[in-house]
């Protein structure tokens, strides 16, 4: 443990205001030098743990593109389409996903998949550690009790929300394994067909169910930004069952798939 120890005065980080193109100002996280060193150092065991651990469909893997998996995905939904299957294309985000992390569970999660323990300790020693907000030539006091958090712009945190999701992505490939879930870091996208409408509509709802569990056992929050498109009769069905069970999830014509415009099958 001693050894894992790191000096007190790189445990600061800087947060610089990121701006997001349909708004809202998130931040990123300016490191200590010595941290960003060792992980320099380490960052062949963390390449490692990723390509033994990350899901088959996870685009945010080294070497895969996420624009591919959007087109992939998209080839799918229009050959289910030509096929006279019913298609439809369900979209899930996390609330604020970097900034409600639980520390405790999240580690309890990388334990059981067999994450690096010296990566492990010295990403929760930096991410527990005060931090202070830099706004153009501004800076704040330090803020030292940082609650539920990881910070951006740290190389482990997509790592971190690798190990955090994998029983969901887990659950969800299992539950519907003619249908995977694709991911890219905390945004799942899963195309779904099949033969009738009834079945549609109940593979959702399955796929739904699945979702919040894994949410509410990681003390995770849904966004309001999830959906399910095109709109049609087992799209609103399926969405009207999860409602009544807590699950929001918007049918909508068209959304927003890690940057590609998707529409379902209805237009291209």
């Amino acid at each position: 443990r001693a050894n894992l120890d790191l000096p007190h005065q790189t445990l600061l980080s800087i947060m610089c205001l990121l701006g997001k193109k349909l708004g809202g100002s998130p931040t990123i996280a300016i490191l200590a030098s010595l941290y960003r060193i060792l992980m320099k150092v380490l960052g062949g065991h963390l390449r490692e743990w990723d390509l033994a651990t990350g899901h088959a469909y996870d685009s945010a893997l080294a070497g895969c593109s996420s624009l591919q998996a959007g087109v992939t995905r998209a080839l799918k939904v229009e050959n289910g389409i030509a096929s006279g299957l019913n298609v439809k294309h369900m979209l899930w985000d996390m609330e604020k996903f970097y900034d409600s992390v639980d520390l405790c569970i999240r580690a309890e999660e990388l334990i059981q998949h067999e994450y690096p323990s010296e990566l492990l300790v010295l990403g929760t020693l930096a991410h527990a550690a005060p931090r202070i907000l830099k706004v153009g030539s501004c800076i704040s006091e330090p803020i030292v009790s940082t609650g539920n958090s990881m910070l951006a712009g740290c190389q482990q945190a997509v790592s971190f929300a690798r190990g955090l999701l994998w029983t969901l992505v887990d659950r969800l490939v299992h539950a519907l394994p003619r249908n995977p879930v694709w991911e890219h870091v905390d945004d799942l996208a899963q195309a779904i067909s099949e033969c009738t409408s009834n079945d549609l509509k109940n593979a959702i709802v399955k796929a739904g169910r699945i979702v919040k569990s894994e949410v509410d056992r990681l003390g995770l929050k849904l966004s309001p930004k999830s959906k399910l498109i095109p709109v049609c009769a087992a799209t609103k069905a399926a969405a009207a069952i999860l409602k009544e069970e807590g699950i929001e999830l918007q049918v909508a014509r068209t959304a927003d798939d890690v940057g590609v415009e998707m529409a379902g099958g209805v237009v291209r």
